[in-house]
């Protein structure tokens, strides 16, 4: 990435040095002025085509470059007459008449920015949302202070800090997802075992023979099934659990917090897991519906799943529910893992006598 916040670091401490020089200096102070308020608008573009991995979209991409042109344009006028900016005869830079421009063009450059964030937590789940949000809160708050009270010259700093909390942020999505489906990984998967502490439901799923469409379509077809799968993962499952591409043809889902309580309360009379076989059931259908595009899928994914009752068992007075394992989170996943390999038995089995 050509321009970053360290480098820019370089010019904004050259011109706030450039405020303590003499008189001889003061050209010189205002082209560094210049080139940072030029530069300022770039910086989100560059990390928005990161976030979004792709160049962006033709009017986007013509509404942002004539952004920074005008930008530029107020930044190089204001050399010969304050529009943005100027320096005094003493060296000092203040505001111009019209800084308010440079504010309004960097807002809408970072509203950009701020709706690229926003995508792209979504497209992972949401997880990180809280720091994401402190993140533009912040963001917010500078640059309002910053526009409120002109003898603060602070936008550059607050940029650079938020860059950097991007960075941040970013690198540690980047550690917990997958780079092929764009689900949580399998660190992530043992990282949420070791945290579970609440009533939940694991489920397991394997894609069936997987291997036959590897050997039969080639590896890049067989990426682009477990993309698809990955895809009607999260269509299904996302607005109440966590979903995970954990092996090779290998996803798992754990419920959020809440969820099998939120199940409880809907209906006090239905057992949890009719809960989540319908919900099951959905993904089994929509997958169904690709088959018709996609014949290679239809020997399906294979399932199962256990009920861990957290701290406490919610259905304590239903002994006869056997979906749930009070024992541990360990046991559950392998109650879960135990009822896939039976489901994709059965169905081997059934696909069998339907090929004789």
């Amino acid at each position: 990435m050509a321009v970053t916040p360290y480098g820019m670091e370089i010019v904004v401490r050259f011109g706030i040095r450039l405020n303590e020089f003499p008189n001889g200096s003061r050209y010189a102070h205002a082209i560094i002025r210049a080139i940072e308020l030029t530069v300022a608008p770039i910086i989100p573009i560059e990390y928005v085509k990161i976030v979004e991995n792709r160049d962006l979209g033709k009017k986007v991409s013509i509404l942002m470059s004539s952004l920074v042109f005008v930008n530029a344009s107020c930044a190089w006028i204001s050399l010969f007459t304050p529009i943005v900016f100027y320096v005094d005869a003493n060296n000092v830079y203040h505001h111009g008449n019209y800084y308010l421009v440079f504010c309004i063009i960097n807002a809408l450059e970072i509203t950009i920015f701020i709706c690229a964030l926003l995508n792209h937590t979504k497209r992972y789940q949401s997880r990180n949302f809280v720091s994401l949000i402190s993140i533009i809160i912040f963001l917010i708050s500078g640059l309002a202070v910053s526009v409120g009270d002109k003898s603060i010259c602070s936008t550059w700093l607050i940029v650079a800090i938020i860059l950097l909390q991007f960075i941040m942020y970013y690198s540690d999505i980047c550690l917990k997802v997958d780079a092929l489906t764009s689900l949580f990984n399998r660190k992530s998967y043992e990282n949420q075992l070791k945290r579970l502490d609440y009533a939940t439901a694991i489920i397991i799923l394997d894609a069936n023979d997987f291997k036959k469409i590897n050997d039969t379509y080639g590896h890049q077809i067989g990426d682009n099934m477990l993309k698809i799968i990955a895809k009607i993962l999260l269509s299904t499952y996302r607005k109440y659990g966590y979903c995970y591409r954990i092996g090779g043809d290998e996803f798992c889902v754990i419920l959020k917090p809440g969820i099998v309580e939120q199940f409880t309360r809907e209906n006090p009379k239905q057992n949890v897991s009719v809960r989540i076989d319908a919900i099951n059931q959905s993904f089994v259908d929509r997958l169904k519906m690709q088959c018709e595009e996609y014949p290679m899928l239809s020997a399906g994914v294979s399932k199962g799943y256990a009920i861990f009752a957290g701290l406490y068992d919610i259905n304590a007075n239903r002994p006869e529910n056997k979906h749930y394992s009070l024992t541990s989170v360990k046991e559950t996943v392998k109650l879960a893992d135990e009822r896939m390999y039976a489901d994709k038995k059965l169905g081997k089995e059934i696909r069998k006598s339907l090929t004789e």
